[in-house]
C-alpha cells in the first residue's frame, strides 16, 4: 500500500497497524504510552494519525530493526519471541527474574494499580507472588488480581498445585481472580483456565504462557527491549536506563 506525504491524509488504526507491520492492539497501546501521537478529529473518539507522523516511527523502526545484532540463536526477530521466553525458561535465572518481568508489565501497563510483586529472593515467601487491582486491558481481566509465577517444565502440573493451595478462605477471597503466569509454552493453558474457572472458587481464572506474554510485550515497548537484553539481544539503537534508576524506560545511545 503507497501512502503520499500528505497531511490533510489521516490513518485510522487499522491503516496504520498495516503500514508498521504491526497489530491494532499495538498501536493503541503506543498511544497510551506516547509512543505515536494521536490527532484525533473534532467531535471524534477514534484515534487518526498523520502520514508524517507514522512515517516518522516507520523509519526510526527500520533504523532499529538493521541495527540489531542478537547473540542468541533464534529465526532473526528485532526483538525476543514466545519461543526465546520458553527456551529462557529452562535456565537458572529465569525463576528470580520472571517475576521481576510481570512486575515491570503490570507496573507499564494501563489500569493497574495496587500493584505488590515480590522478585527474586522474595519470590520464596509464602502466600501469593503477587497483587495487583485491575480496570481490564487487552491482556488482564478487571478486578482485584492475585498472581502465582512458575518456570516449571510442566506448567499444568505447577498451576493445578497452585489453584489448590490458594484455594479461599474467606467470602472476600472468592472475589479474587487467580492468575497463574508462566514463559512457558503451555498450550492448554486457555482450556485450563476455564475449566478452573468453572469450579467458582475465585471470581475468575487466567492462565498466561510465553505467547500470551508475546502479545503482551509488543504493546509495552520498554519492557520488550529489557527482557530482550537480558536474553542475549543487543539493540544497538537504545540502552536500557535501569543502572540510573529508572527501570523500564529506553533512551537513545
Amino acid at each position: 500500500m503507497k501512502y503520499e506525504q500528505n497531511e490533510e491524509k489521516l490513518l485510522n488504526v487499522r491503516e496504520t497497524a498495516k503500514l508498521l507491520g504491526v497489530h491494532e492492539n499495538t498501536v493503541r497501546n503506543w498511544v497510551k504510552t506516547g509512543v505515536l501521537n494521536s490527532s484525533r478529529l473534532p467531535g471524534a473518539s477514534s484515534h487518526r494519525f498523520s502520514i508524517e507522523e507514522v512515517m516518522r516511527l516507520k523509519r526510526s523502526k527500520g533504523k532499529l530493526v538493521a541495527s540489531l545484532a542478537p547473540t542468541m540463536k533464534t529465526s532473526g526477530p528485532e526483538l525476543i519471541t514466545g519461543h526465546e521466553l520458553n527456551t529462557w525458561a529452562s535456565r537458572d535465572d529465569s525463576k528470580g527474574t520472571f517475576p521481576e518481568l510481570m512486575r515491570r508489565l503490570l507496573a507499564q501497563t494501563p489500569g493497574i494499580s495496587n500493584l505488590d510483586i515480590r522478585a527474586h529472593e522474595g519470590g520464596a515467601a509464602e502466600w501469593w507472588d503477587g497483587t495487583a487491582t485491575s480496570l481490564g486491558s487487552s491482556f488482564l481481566p478487571a478486578g482485584e488480581l492475585r498472581f502465582e509465577f512458575s518456570t516449571e517444565s510442566n506448567p499444568k502440573s505447577k498451576a493445578d498445585r497452585d489453584f489448590r493451595n490458594r484455594r479461599p478462605n474467606s467470602p472476600a477471597d472468592k472475589k479474587n481472580i487467580f492468575v497463574f503466569a508462566t514463559p512457558r509454552s503451555w498450550p492448554g493453558a486457555k482450556k485450563w483456565a476455564a475449566e478452573r474457572a468453572s469450579e467458582k472458587k475465585f471470581a475468575g481464572v487466567k492462565a498466561i504462557d510465553a505467547h500470551v506474554l508475546e502479545g503482551w510485550l509488543q504493546s509495552v515497548v520498554p519492557v520488550h527491549y529489557w527482557i530482550s537484553e537480558r536474553l542475549g539481544f543487543r539493540p544497538r539503537g537504545v540502552r536500557s536506563l535501569e543502572n540510573c534508576g529508572e527501570s523500564s524506560k529506553i533512551e537513545p545511545r
